[in-house]
């Protein structure tokens, strides 16, 4: 099967860009820019090595990719390699082609306009959702907490919803898995009144400190359940910006 080389590049150039774009906003995790272009770059330009054995640098390059810029966003690198596997294998059943190092190559008699017009509408809307995911990010504070026993360094995301007081101290919400880490004597159970129950609640008094906030007293509550962007492990409360 013949094809242009340089338009079979630009091709999986742009999927491989778009399919880690689009895992990143599905997972709520952002890569810096540069990374993502140059790892696409890259990783396109194995498609059009055609010397013995040129696999074996393509599979060497994506584990140090998925060591290095994906070291901490593992599901991101899963997702994005599986919707670049769909839109290869979805173009090719469409258009035929043929592959070469996990590359797809574009047929030479093919102008695939309709795929073209699905690659500008996605990352045009990729573009305009892409600034609400940016202004999420805004919400991530670098915070420290500080118990009798140790340090905690991790990222709050600032909930302005959360405005849960305890003893008139704000409450904060940090992942249950690191209960373990405490001594159970130090756990208080309290009752408080949340926006859906009142109920009995494990909480821990402790020092926060973040930049323009200061350091002040919390309470931390352990939730379960703490599911929040750009890997963040402590739900922050609006009083603590307010009080700061």
């Amino acid at each position: 099967m013949e094809g242009y080389i340089e338009v079979s590049f630009l091709f999986c150039f742009l999927t491989i860009y778009l399919s880690v774009k689009l895992a990143c906003f599905s997972c709520m995790k952002m890569i810096n820019k540069k990374q993502i272009l140059f790892y696409s770059a890259i990783t396109a330009i194995h498609g059009c090595l055609f010397f013995d054995n040129a696999w074996i640098c393509l599979i060497i390059w994506e584990w140090l990719c998925f060591l290095q810029i994906f070291k901490s966003r593992r599901k991101v690198y899963f997702m994005a390699y599986a919707i670049r596997v769909l839109l290869f294998f979805s173009v090719f059943a469409w258009y035929h082609g043929s592959f070469h190092n996990g590359m797809y190559y574009l047929p030479i008699d093919e102008h695939m306009w309709m795929v073209w017009l699905l690659y500008a509408f996605l990352f045009f809307m990729l573009k305009r959702k892409w600034h609400t995911l940016l202004a999420q990010g805004n919400y991530v504070y670098p915070a420290t907490l500080s118990f009798a026993e140790k340090k905690l360094y991790i990222k709050g995301y600032l909930d302005s919803g959360n405005l849960l007081r305890h003893k008139d101290l704000p409450v904060v919400f940090l992942d249950a898995k690191y209960a373990s880490y405490f001594d159970e004597k130090n756990i208080e159970l309290v009752v408080m009144d949340t926006i859906q129950k009142t109920g009995m609640m494990q909480c821990m008094k402790a020092q926060l400190y973040m930049e323009g906030a200061g350091t002040q007293p919390v309470y931390v509550s352990f939730a379960k359940t703490l599911h929040l962007p750009f890997d963040c492990e402590v739900l922050l409360n609006m009083n603590v910006m307010t009080l700061g």
